[in-house]
């Protein structure tokens, strides 16, 4: 199964009408046409990725975040990446990439934490999982590889979420700490 991306694709669904000749949608009309202008002009392509594997977990549906991120998930990786896997045990923290698989359309501004008492801000500005592009980005704790399999906790993905990618996380390319330390010539990271 390959996902495709197109950062311009989605603009209709955010609008919540596909009727443009409304001469009410004026300002939709005008907007949807210099974002195409925009987006033509910076030669943005739709982007494939083939899933390395999938999520398995207790939620099939969304449900408390923190709820969510305690509890426990196993990444099965497709087994011809297993070699793939070698080293990463000696990391104890991991970026999970992930495709949000049940998000459907996006708006622009959003009410952080979907709190009505926060006032709006701009998608961008949150981790809104309705975006764009819905690729989610987590930093789990790892607490086993076994074979393809991987136990993590800290995950926020449904059931079923396909995986993307997965990195190691590393405190000298990852953290506004290790950011600082790399301003220095003579800093040299340690390796796990």
């Amino acid at each position: 199964m390959a996902l495709a991306f197109s950062p311009q694709s989605s603009y209709l669904d955010a609008s919540n009408s596909t009727d443009f000749n409304d001469p009410a949608r004026t300002k939709e009309k005008k907007r949807y046409h210099t974002k195409n202008i925009i987006s033509n002009s910076m030669n943005l392509e739709p982007a494939t990725f083939t899933p390395i594997g999938v999520v398995h977990c207790d939620f099939g549906e969304p449900a408390d975040p923190k709820t969510m991120r305690n509890s426990l998930c196993t990444l099965e990786i497709d087994e011809k990446y297993q070699d793939a896997l070698e080293g990463l045990e000696k990391f104890r923290n991991i970026f999970v990439i992930y495709h949000i698989h049940r998000a459907l359309g996006y708006d622009l501004l959003v009410h952080p934490m979907g709190d009505e008492s926060i006032p709006k801000r701009g998608l961008f500005a949150t981790r809104t999982p309705r975006r764009p592009n819905p690729i989610g980005l987590t930093v789990v704790e790892m607490l086993n590889i076994e074979g393809n399999k991987i136990t993590v906790t800290g995950l926020d993905a449904l059931d079923k979420s396909p995986i993307l990618d997965i990195k190691p996380y590393e405190e000298h390319f990852d953290s506004p700490k290790g950011l600082e330390a790399e301003k220095n010539p003579d800093y040299r990271p340690s390796e796990g």
